[in-house]
């Protein structure tokens, strides 16, 4: 089982082509591309960590594209997913909810492989594991050690850059779920829309 992280995919939303740039002429194109993109990365077992903003549409049509994605899905909501949060929190999931898709928190610490990762929509400058401590009890910043913790973000659509240890997984700087290793190794090599690795 490999892990995954993607953000922003703003599934139905027409104006977000022109927003971002992205380079399609309809949003069916755009949708049909990302459901390709995603399907040729990520397989049936692995987990895919989704850090918000998943479609502008209703929330039966939002499922279908759900249906459609390999993966087990963790979704952190972002500030567009109030429909999708509407039905989680109902009184019973519909019964076109899939038994993979999970919504979470807003704010999730967790670990893959051996790292720690804080993931959340937005972008948090500053988190657990981050700093180390001196013997003399002053912070300094390190290589994070949960301590080694990296954070993982969408919101921003590629528009802030990518530092050490904080990473915009969002569909326009990486085309795709970007694999999730201890080593980063991944998250080091944005795309964007050019090439499926």
């Amino acid at each position: 089982m490999k892990h995954f992280a993607c953000s922003d995919t703003h599934f139905g939303h027409k104006n977000i082509i022109r927003y971002c740039n992205r380079p399609f002429d309809t949003v069916d194109a755009m949708n049909e591309h990302m459901i390709m993109r995603w399907n040729s990365v990520v397989g049936d077992d692995d987990t895919v960590w989704f850090m918000g903003d998943f479609a502008f549409l209703k929330p039966d049509a939002a499922f279908r594209i759900f249906h459609r994605l390999k993966g087990n899905i963790n979704i952190i909501p972002g500030n567009h997913d109030e429909q999708i949060m509407e039905v989680w929190n109902g009184p019973v999931l519909p019964a076109y909810w899939p038994d993979r898709i999970k919504i979470l928190e807003p704010l999730v610490h967790t670990k893959i492989g051996g790292r720690p990762f804080v993931l959340c929509h937005y972008p948090i400058e500053d988190w657990a594991g981050m700093y180390w401590h001196t013997t003399k009890g002053e912070d300094k910043p390190q290589e994070p050690t949960m301590r080694n913790s990296a954070m993982l973000h969408g919101h921003c659509h590629g528009n802030r850059p990518n530092t050490t240890w904080r990473f915009d997984v969002g569909i326009d700087v990486y085309g795709r779920p970007v694999r999730i290793t201890d080593d980063l190794e991944f998250l080091k090599k944005p795309v964007g829309w050019t090439v499926i690795r």
